[in-house]
């Protein structure tokens, strides 16, 4: 006798990949029995070496338990459960209790005869991915995103090609100064950390938390130290052959941020506390977010778009540090909604009236239900901005890439389809989680 465990959209060989949002699977007996009596079987977690575990329940729910009870018909009609990472916030002394390595975690089930645990009837292997502050990830989560990155760059002739070119002068007014700038780049970074998972499933992307040191990130192990504007990598780093547009090899950066915290950005209490409350708002804490902490952290690097290509909204795309910036910046978006929701302002669900605008003088693309450019293949070349500016043209790369754990947003998303990432209002999850930043129904 045997059991097998399910989940939507993935085959029996498929790596598990979850995060603190579970998700439905089911559970059958593989064999059924010779005896018409159903089975009793507990379903538990093996740990990873940091104590990681996951949680199940019969619905979604945060409130799953470390073991569930449940009973299997004997011919093999299968049982539905729900599955998720147990979160527990990091802190300085122990970091985030996810996952470490692909497969570093498993569903476990167990016989239960008279209530006891008996034989092991089948499991299968998981990971809890999730996004982590880059000062906490061990030296092989740090190679191997190295090594994603590397390989999307491909020397200046890869898939990264498209991400450097989507967000470039011609596209600013579409995804800066307005109602879809965190929506935009949310969207971005999820298209990028898909990209980087179709070659390296046990990769997520880092964050970068700019208002605490950062010693570890800055060194030529990671992202690099920078020397009279360019960066120095070590000899194994994958990112030394990092190239950018044309012939241009290396990575132009100013040395104005290290190790040190960023220069006059807001701290992450600050940022948290731009809108708050029950009648918490989108824009008072958008706004002021993207002015501060999201542009001192581009623009303490110092240096010009010649030689701190970070610098510069139309070049910092380019350094690969960009993406640990936004994904802090997408992080406090996060926590914002999630704390925001504890007091009772609904900001992480789509259909909420006061926060996030339809307002009619928004131009295509801000609006709570309009398709972001470039996904959607429209262009917007002639549509003339507030500040007299051309929308970009047609750009590169297509739709959205997909993710085998959800169906969501598609591959034309919309500015609401990026708000309710947890999938906590009806829709289906995104699939990435931060370190810090629990799933609460």
């Amino acid at each position: 006798m045997n059991v097998e465990i399910s989940f939507p959209g993935l085959s029996s060989t498929d790596g598990v990949y979850l995060t603190w949002r579970p998700i439905p699977a089911t559970i059958r007996l593989l064999e059924p029995s010779a005896s018409p009596n159903p089975v009793s079987v507990r379903i538990s977690s093996k740990p990873n070496n940091v104590g990681a575990r996951l949680a199940f329940a019969t619905t979604l729910t945060h409130r799953g338990t470390d073991t569930l009870d449940l009973v299997l018909a004997a011919d093999g009609t299968p049982v539905e459960l729900w599955v998720g990472g147990k979160f527990n916030p990091p802190d300085a002394q122990s970091p985030s209790p996810a996952s470490q390595a692909d497969g570093d975690i498993a569903i476990e089930v167990h016989e239960l005869l008279a209530g006891t645990i008996d034989r092991r009837l089948g499991g299968r292997p998981a990971m809890i991915r999730v996004r982590k502050n880059a000062e906490t990830l061990t030296d092989g989560e740090r190679d191997r995103f190295l090594s994603a990155m590397a390989v999307l760059n491909g020397r200046g002739t890869g898939k990264f090609v498209d991400f450097r070119d989507m967000h470039n002068a011609a596209a600013y007014p579409q995804i800066h100064t307005n109602m879809s700038f965190l929506p935009w780049h949310r969207a971005y970074l999820l298209d990028l950390e898909r990209e980087l998972q179709a070659d390296f499933p046990d990769v997520a992307l880092p964050y970068w938390h700019f208002d605490h040191p950062a010693p570890r990130l800055f060194q030529p192990s990671f992202m690099g130290v920078s020397v009279s504007g360019r960066v120095r990598f070590s000899d194994t780093n994958p990112l030394r052959n990092w190239a950018g547009p044309g012939t241009t090899a290396g990575v132009l950066r100013g040395n104005g941020v290290g190790p040190q915290t960023v220069i006059g950005a807001r701290t992450e209490l600050q940022c948290l506390a731009l809108s708050s409350g029950p009648n918490a708002n989108f824009q008072p804490f958008a706004v002021p977010l993207e002015g501060n902490p999201h542009g001192p952290a581009h623009t303490r690097h110092n240096g010009t778009s010649a030689t701190s290509w970070i610098g510069d909204p139309t070049t910092s795309q380019m350094d690969p540090l960009f993406y640990l910036l936004h994904n802090n910046v997408d992080r406090l978006w996060a926590k914002w909604q999630w704390l925001q929701s504890l007091a009772g302002a609904r900001l992480d669900d789509p259909a909420a009236p006061a926060s996030y605008s339809t307002a009619a003088n928004l131009h295509f693309g801000h609006n709570r239900n309009d398709t972001m450019w470039p996904w959607d293949g429209l262009s917007r070349t002639g549509t003339v901005f507030p500040d007299g500016s051309q929308g970009p043209p047609i750009g590169p790369g297509g739709g959205l890439a997909a993710s085998k754990m959800t169906t969501a947003p598609g591959p034309k998303p919309t500015v609401a389809s990026m708000i309710d990432y947890f999938g906590r209002h009806g829709g289906q999850p995104l699939a990435f989680a931060y370190d810090d930043v629990p799933f609460v129904v």
